[in-house]
């Protein structure tokens, strides 16, 4: 036989079969710029539908103190600088006789144009780990993102927070294949971060489902159940207020939002829960008002939530 090959792959499901072409060879999670990974890596497509939910916006400062390889700000930064995802990666279809190789350089192409440039974005990311710091600047190089992303050796316990204003995603160490040798000191500690040096800010931390979770004592405004392979995680916001809880309530203030989706969601949390805009930032927050509402990212977070809520 001549031509490309194709592969097929087929799932049963109690009496029927389904029979497929695979178009794009290795997984739609694998990029191409992570080659090398920590012990426990996030999928790069579960990382971009963490950024989704967090929106991630052209000038957001961006912080991860366990970054590892570096997944969630190479996905943070992919996504502020509407960098196509599988841009630089081949796709199994790009052999086949039918679709014409004009095609995938005609889009490629389009996906070009469509990058921004000279954005304000920054991603930091931390970790105790000289190797992970050193395996996340490589990919950030393979993911053509370097230019947006500084990382560096850091313990939680003595962090620095950054000057600006930001917004933390990030994937503490749980599960079996990587502890920390007191898990319940360690998130006790990522709560008393967050609550001392971060007054303001929204956090967002995924982490297995279980007590150990509960010890970074402060009460979540959102849980995403979320599968982590196999491990049943939840992705919780986080809303940091100076005081305690019952002094922010008097506020008449509250970190629940079941009731907002979409764009609601979005301008409530930004007039309550953001810091009042300093000179330079009113600018920012007007462009970030005027984004059209159905981007493909919103779109995305969206179809995410619906999932979540059924």
């Amino acid at each position: 036989e001549t031509g490309a090959q194709m592969p097929v792959r087929f799932s049963i499901h109690k009496d029927e079969v389904s029979l497929t072409i695979d178009t794009s060879g290795d997984g739609l999670h694998k990029r191409g710029y992570r080659r090398n990974s920590n012990d426990a890596p996030l999928k790069e497509t579960l990382a971009a539908g963490m950024c989704d939910i967090a929106r991630i916006f052209p000038d957001t400062q961006f912080f991860d103190p366990f970054c590892g390889s570096g997944t969630l700000v190479i996905e943070a930064a992919l996504k502020a600088a509407n960098i196509a995802p599988g841009l630089r990666r081949y796709f199994a279809a790009e052999r086949f006789d039918f679709i014409p190789i004009e095609v995938w350089q005609r889009e490629r192409t389009r996906a070009q144009d469509l990058i921004r440039h000279n954005i304000d974005f920054k991603a930091q990311g931390f970790d105790i780990d000289p190797k992970c710091v050193e395996l996340t600047m490589q990919n950030a190089k393979k993911a053509g993102v370097e230019k947006y992303v500084k990382a560096a050796v850091a313990d939680i316990k003595d962090f620095t927070p950054p000057k600006e204003r930001c917004l933390t995603i990030t994937n503490p160490p749980y599960g079996e294949r990587i502890k920390s040798d007191d898990m319940e000191a360690l998130y006790d500690e990522i709560g008393t971060m967050l609550k001392n040096e971060f007054k303001g800010y929204n956090a967002w931390v995924i982490s297995e489902n279980n007590d150990t979770f509960d010890k970074i004592g402060l009460k979540p405004s959102l849980k995403y159940p979320i599968l982590n392979g196999a491990l049943e995680c939840e992705l919780r916001q986080y809303v940091i207020f100076a005081g305690t809880y019952s002094e922010f309530r008097k506020e008449g203030r509250s970190v629940k939002n079941e009731n907002f989706r979409g764009e609601a969601k979005q301008k409530f949390l930004r007039s309550r829960f953001e810091p009042t805009a300093v000179e330079g930032d009113a600018a920012k927050e007007e462009t970030r008002s005027e984004r059209p509402a159905r981007s493909a990212a919103n779109r995305e977070g969206r179809k995410f939530e619906s999932k979540e809520r059924r």
